[in-house]
């Protein structure tokens, strides 16, 4: 072989380590990605964000991977755990993703499992609702550019209303006083 081919084979099989689902193909695999993860959720190595039907747990850093990894836990009390990976720092991808992993228990059978209901009330007592973006204020944007009716006719070419003044130099005026007056 190559090295170009060796060097492709090698990262492909970094990009399989990396690859959630890889993680299920084996019992191996899988007794330790269970294994590793019960370790971080009984000694308590993860933050919980909750939306009104579900809390999702963050686990980072975790494994060898670069993502953060989410266990989204329905409030109405479900026995499954759905695991999905995420970019670190996109939340709002949490509420909408794609969770490609069911499973029925987080644990092994010499390490134990973790309790659903224990877990869940940890997370009804601890959990930080999702953080809402603000919405950026269109006041100056609307003071700028003037309030839009497409159906008065005294409007300018860009459809825009008079802010008030017979001339462009009252409403540049009128403007800045807007500015002032709602700052």
């Amino acid at each position: 072989m190559s090295k170009l081919s060796d060097s492709v084979k090698e990262m492909q099989e970094e990009e399989k380590k990396k690859n959630l689902e890889e993680h299920f193909t084996t019992d191996e695999n899988k007794a330790a990605f269970k294994k590793a993860l019960y370790e971080k959720i009984s000694n308590v190595e993860f933050d919980v964000l909750q939306s009104p039907d579900a809390f999702y747990i963050e686990v980072y850093p975790f494994m060898n991977f670069d993502k953060t990894l989410v266990v989204k836990i329905k409030k109405a009390r479900t026995t499954s755990f759905e695991i999905g990976l995420f970019p670190n720092g996109k939340q709002a991808a949490y509420l909408v993703g794609k969770y490609p992993i069911v499973t029925d228990a987080i644990g092994t059978d010499e390490d134990g499992y973790v309790d659903i209901s224990e877990l869940t009330y940890y997370c009804e007592k601890t959990a930080k609702d999702f953080p809402v973006a603000k919405e950026k204020s269109t006041l100056n944007k609307e003071i700028d550019e003037g309030f839009k009716n497409p159906k008065v006719k005294s409007t300018d070419g860009n459809g825009r209303v008079s802010l008030g003044g017979e001339t462009l130099e009252e409403d540049v005026a009128f403007n800045e006083w807007m500015h002032k007056r709602f700052k």
